[in-house]
């Protein structure tokens, strides 16, 4: 707002100053339809024996020419620590 009313060449009051009462008026809400992110609880996977919980990674490797890279896939028991695949 006071962008477009000093383009108006109308002062009214300081930019601080409008923030403030808003604030004062509950009035500096957000006014979409988008609604605040949900807190949500991440998965937590534990492995009490092998072979019940396997995780992956991809590792780029330098290849035998320049720019070229190789891509390791990897699979990983997570109790053992075994490569299961790759």
């Amino acid at each position: 707002m006071v962008p477009r009313l000093a383009d108006e060449g109308l002062y009214v009051a300081s930019e601080s100053t409008f923030y403030r009462v808003l604030r004062e008026h509950e009035q500096l809400h957000h006014s979409g339809r988008a609604r605040p992110p949900l807190k949500r609880e991440r998965p937590e996977h534990v492995a009490s024996a092998p072979n019940q919980v396997w995780s992956w990674d991809i590792t780029y490797l330098r290849g035998p020419v320049r720019g070229a890279f190789l891509y390791l896939y990897l699979v990983v028991d997570v109790y053992s620590r075994s490569v299961m695949g790759w």
